[in-house]
């Protein structure tokens, strides 16, 4: 069996089980963020904050992998599972955004391209829901700071865009942002492989069918002719009455 049509499989898996999975693939880019900064470590982030960021969001993954887990072991569809990640995953995610620099920063493209993920992998309406979510908590967040009731970047050493001219930043930047994007275009990809070839399957079964039913109408009349005859009638009742 392919990928592609792992995935299609992977379509029709119950929300609670598609959520359990996606917490593993969320909870393995956090992993790799905490390995990318203790690697690069540019100056310009606060490296124990950062940990600290990553870490908690992996902590939130594995509770909502955990029970996501539990209500399909119980054979439950568990469609509000799939909410609540998306939901309590997008607060997350603004907080990270927001400690990082909120509209300044080049991890603003997780809030941009994270609902398409949410489309291809549940549905259009799980989708606009969790973009809702983001737009709501990045109101939020870019009003507190604004007013001054957080600070701006608190995960961040330098406040100036000249102080990110760095090659560890532009590294750790690149690598992180390329992990999670990464993600999103395999699914993309993927997504368009399988309805490539469930129209290639649907266009074949539908030519086996024509075909079928072309025998069907050339072979079935010729029978129910033949057994009509007069020959064959007369010689069914020959045998009839011996």
């Amino acid at each position: 069996m392919t990928l592609v049509e792992r995935f299609i499989d992977f379509g029709d898996w119950p929300a609670s089980r598609k959520m359990a999975l996606s917490t593993v693939g969320a909870g393995i880019t956090h992993v790799f963020g905490v390995g990318l900064v203790l690697l690069v470590r540019p100056a310009a982030v606060d490296v124990s904050a950062f940990v600290g960021l990553m870490l908690g969001g992996l902590l939130l993954l594995v509770v909502i992998g955990v029970v996501a887990q539990v209500v399909y072991m119980r054979g439950h569809e568990g469609r509000w599972t799939a909410y609540l990640l998306l939901n309590l995953y997008a607060a997350y995610v603004v907080v990270f955004v927001v400690a990082m620099g909120g509209m300044s920063s080049p991890f603003m493209a997780f809030p941009l391209f994270l609902p398409l993920l949410a489309v291809v992998w549940y549905d259009p309406r799980a989708g606009v829901a969790n973009a809702a979510s983001y737009v709501f908590f990045l109101l939020v967040g870019g009003a507190l700071v604004v007013t001054g009731a957080i600070p701006f970047a608190p995960a961040m050493n330098v406040r100036t865009l000249e102080d990110l001219r760095t090659t560890q930043w532009f590294l750790f930047v690149f690598l992180f942002l390329l992990s999670t994007a990464a993600i999103v275009y395999l699914m993309g990809f993927l997504m368009a492989a399988a309805a490539r070839l469930q129209r290639q399957r649907l266009a074949s079964a539908h030519a086996r069918l024509e075909l079928a039913h072309g025998l069907i109408r050339r072979y079935v009349p010729e029978q129910v002719g033949d057994s009509s005859s007069p020959t064959v009638l007369f010689a069914g009742t020959s045998l009839s009455r011996w």
